[in-house]
């Protein structure tokens, strides 16, 4: 953003970011944001920063605002306008101000926002262009509205019916460039809530209320998005740890729709039922939060009784939320869906003879609820518009199981690894981190993530190349059985099958790394974003769907707020279970730490899904290794 600015402009980019960054806990409490959604809009009020001006360094900008006598003839056409609209004639009054060229006219009558533009000492000043630390704190504040105003049902509803688009276009944007092409493509639409709030930004509610938002082909959307890649947010990790405990009712929460990209805790999918049956590694939810949920769901008109019921089992730990409680998201329907998931399982515990079993029961429930829950907040799409790429679910009737391998551990993976077993088992005993599911319920920590025995991999809905690379998948997890290198074990499951090569996989020493390589190999590796529910729709595929995919998907887990978090790799069995170094029950984001320090590999995670892609492998009997096809 230095690139070309005067010093006085390299000065106001400072004081910008400066601004973000002082002004942050400030503006977290009287916005009433926690931690990660402020880092967002301050990426986001950056990317319109520079769109809108080049953060300052656009001729355009310097022409008319920081000329002065230019900037007076702005201000002035604007005042000439506020006398045509108080007899009557309606004009636009708002004018353009600062870096990120906000209207704080546009705000004057929202009381809540002026005092807040008072506070910050923002005014609307005519004559006079607004500092770099106004428009910072004014942008961030006005971002946030906006992201308040996508929520109406107006605007939801003008995103659904553009999403459910798509159109054939004679060029694509590249680099903010349009590019000409004599074939043309046909783009699926896909409208996020922050491409809406660059709508309303941008003066074009209409258009998005009427559905036809087109965010990949529009210039400035298109833009934002790419600008807000150019800015990285940075925290030291016990600053933000010791932020955190010091503040326990300011709690990381997401209101995004589901996407696997974005938060695997996101809305209300991550509930715990009955906490009180555990020792450890949940945090019950605090009064405060109670209190406004409850506040909240009353002012939306919903049943008093059903409300009330819901917040007497929240106060009684028989429901807990792992990420805190969000005052925004919750519907009449995941009501009923809580107090029907909480009934059932009280039915189910009568019964239960042990601690042991009581917690199993639970745990059970706990993950039922998250998959029906994600589901049905899920987007759905045509099937016509995801082509091939929706992947069809292992269902409870899907049982094609055979145990891998046959006769005992198999030594292949041991062979490929000896450089790395010493290493990697060290002080371990000879069975390295293994340990039992059953034995972590009996000691009462909530469960998250667990090693378990092999349940052997499903065949159903896995072609040969599927099959072949869940195989290695299994010969590595059983023969290393090792702890904390997971990656080890996907790397040499993908190099035993022919998928890569050893060299391919030297490059890089983060599980969360492996999914960007797969990504810049498409013609290899396909990533599946939709599951088929029927034969002519699908859906957005989420955090609940990872124990009913078919066997030999790579799951990737990343961390999305701290790089000091190495994440989570491994090949899955189709049978809920994935291959890493060891074997693990496929609930990395809902982890829990035995140790006092939380280990954070699930928490604010996100995960990636691949697959072999069938028109570039195919199985070769006589190696029984993936080839390329001819």
């Amino acid at each position: 953003v230095y690139e070309g600015a005067s010093i006085s402009t390299r000065k106001d980019i400072d004081s910008f970011i400066n601004t973000l960054k002082d002004k942050k806990a400030e503006l977290m409490k009287d916005l009433n944001l926690d931690n990660d959604s402020y880092n967002n809009l301050a990426q986001l009020a950056c990317a319109v920063a520079m769109q809108e001006t080049k953060f300052g360094n656009a001729t355009s900008y310097k022409y008319w605002d920081d000329s002065s006598i230019i900037s007076a003839g702005k201000d002035s056409i604007a005042v000439f306008n506020i006398g045509l609209n108080k007899i009557g004639i309606e004009t636009p009054t708002a004018v353009s101000k600062g870096l990120t060229q906000i209207k704080i006219g546009d705000w004057d009558d929202n009381p809540k926002i002026e005092k807040l533009f008072e506070k910050y000492g923002i005014t609307r000043g005519y004559y006079n262009n607004i500092s770099p630390e106004q428009s910072a704190a004014a942008t961030i504040i006005v971002l946030n509205e906006l992201s308040k105003t996508v929520k109406n049902k107006n605007i939801q509803d003008g995103i659904k019916m553009a999403d459910q688009k798509h159109y054939y276009t004679p060029a694509i944007l590249h680099n903010g460039q349009r590019v000409e092409s004599g074939v043309g493509y046909i783009v699926t639409n896909e409208v996020t809530e922050e491409d809406a709030m660059m709508y309303l930004y941008n003066g074009r509610a209409g258009v998005l209320k009427r559905g036809n938002a087109t965010p990949a082909t529009n210039i400035y959307t298109h833009n934002i998005r790419r600008y807000k890649k150019l800015f990285t947010i940075t925290e030291d990790p016990q600053q933000r740890e010791k932020a955190l405990q010091e503040a326990p009712t300011i709690r990381p929460q997401s209101n995004k729709q589901p996407s696997m990209s974005s938060d695997l805790g996101w809305g209300i999918g991550q509930v715990v039922f009955q906490s009180q049956l555990y020792n450890g590694g949940i945090e019950t939810n605090t009064n405060e939060e109670i209190y406004k949920l409850q506040e909240t769901l009353l002012s939306k008109n919903y049943n008093p009784q059903n409300v009330n019921t819901l917040i007497s089992k929240i106060k009684n730990k028989e429901i807990t939320f792992l990420n805190g409680l969000s005052t925004q998201e919750m519907t009449e329907e995941d009501i009923n869906l809580l107090l029907e998931y909480s009934s059932k399982l009280k039915q189910s515990l009568s019964s239960a003879k042990s601690l042991q079993e009581k917690r199993q029961i639970a745990t059970s429930m706990d993950r039922e609820f998250k998959q029906k829950y994600l589901s049905l907040h899920a987007r759905q799409v045509y099937m016509s518009q995801v082509g091939n790429s929706a992947i069809i679910l292992n269902s409870e009737q899907d049982k094609d199981i055979k145990k891998y391998p046959q006769n005992g551990y198999q030594t292949g993976a041991q062979r490929r690894c000896n450089r790395y077993l010493q290493q990697l088992r060290g002080n371990h005993k000879p069975d390295g981190g293994y340990y039992l599911y059953d034995d972590r319920i009996k000691k009462g920590y909530y469960t998250g993530f667990t090693v378990e025995h092999d349940k052997g991999i499903n065949y159903t809905n896995a072609s040969k190349e599927d099959i072949l690379l869940a195989q290695n998948a299994a010969d590595t997890a059983n023969t290393l059985r090792t702890s904390g290198a997971c990656l080890t074990g996907a790397k040499q499951a993908l190099i035993g099958s022919g998928a890569v090569t050893p060299e391919e996989m030297s490059n890089f020493n983060n599980a969360y790394q492996l999914a960007t390589f797969l990504e810049k190999h498409p013609e290899r590796f396909e990533e599946i974003k939709y599951v088929q529910i029927s034969k002519d729709v699908a859906r957005e595929i989420t955090a609940g769907d990872l124990p009913n995919l078919p066997a030999g998907c790579i799951v990737v887990f990343g961390n999305k707020s701290r790089i000091d978090v190495q994440g989570h790799a491994g090949i899955t069995s189709g049978n809920g279970q994935i291959y890493a170094d060891e074997i693990d029950n496929s609930n990395w984001d809902n982890f829990v730490a035995t140790s006092d320090k939380h280990n954070g590999k699930g928490e604010h995670g996100y995960v990636r899904i691949f697959r072999i892609n069938p028109e570039y492998y195919t199985f070769d009997e006589n190696t029984k290794k993936l080839i390329k096809k001819e």
